[in-house]
């Protein structure tokens, strides 16, 4: 997956970035358009809601991947027919090769971005296999609350195939530079994040107050969402695999 490989069919670079908006405005805009008669007033934690951003955000994956491999194929990265089947899902990071160790040594690198909570949960006694620590309360019971199943499972998958699997592809088959796909791409992920501001906005009661905090909250989401996007694209460049981002992400979310 690397910008040679490619080097003999190139994308457009208006058509790669085009198709990265397009799908960065999918994947935001199917949580608001089929919201099912749920009121816009709703929270997003309501389960119904939940429920139904999980739909969405599997139709857009569903959208990615078939319009990822239209864009490549036309252009010849892809064989047209069955054969170009392993062929595209190699691109999109799922392939077996390596794979073990695409999920676990990126897992461990962003392990050390946390020593200092995980130092403090130590301490505390409270990590896994410590005494403060419940398999049934931390674990087992989390299978049961669909936040949990959002924050940990559908959330990483879901986001990490669309903005890494599918977008990255994309910024290669243009010929981007490396450097220009962490720094840049990610923005799209960023992106997708600032309509939380708009959803803190209405659960405040679209107040000046609201505004204010709403403005907040989009931008530190944009930022933060941003500079986790460098660290999972610059991963999946190396590795050349989605497992790796899917396997960072809950230890970010933590």
């Amino acid at each position: 997956m690397t910008n040679a490989d490619l080097a003999s069919q190139r994308l457009s670079a208006t058509t790669s970035i085009l198709a990265c908006i397009l799908l960065t405005l999918t994947f935001v805009g199917s949580f608001y358009v089929f919201r099912g008669g749920i009121p816009r007033q709703v929270p997003r934690d309501d389960p119904r809601v939940v429920r139904r951003r999980f739909m969405a955000a599997a139709g857009t994956c569903a959208v990615g991947f078939v319009s990822v491999g239209f864009v490549l194929s036309s252009v010849g990265i892809v064989p047209t027919g069955t054969e170009g089947l392993p062929v595209l899902l190699a691109h999109l990071g799922l392939k077996p090769k390596g794979f073990l160790l695409a999920a676990v040594l990126p897992l461990l690198l962003t392990m050390t971005l946390f020593l200092g909570p995980l130092a403090v949960d130590f301490i505390a006694e409270s990590l896994p296999f410590q005494r403060k620590f419940s398999f049934q309360e931390h674990l087992f019971d989390k299978l049961n609350d669909i936040l949990a199943w959002r924050n940990y499972i559908v959330g990483p998958l879901t986001e990490e195939f669309v903005f890494r699997a599918c977008m990255v592809p994309l910024f290669q088959a243009a010929g981007f530079k490396t450097v220009t796909t962490v720094f840049m791409l990610p923005l799209c992920f960023g992106i997708a994040h600032i309509h939380h501001g708009y959803e803190v906005y209405n659960r405040l009661g679209r107040t000046n107050r609201a505004l204010k905090q709403a403005l907040l909250s989009g931008v530190f989401q944009f930022f933060y969402t941003t500079l986790f996007g460098w660290f999972s694209t610059f991963l999946f460049l190396r590795t050349g695999h989605v497992m790796n981002t899917r396997a960072i992400k809950p230890v970010g979310i933590r």
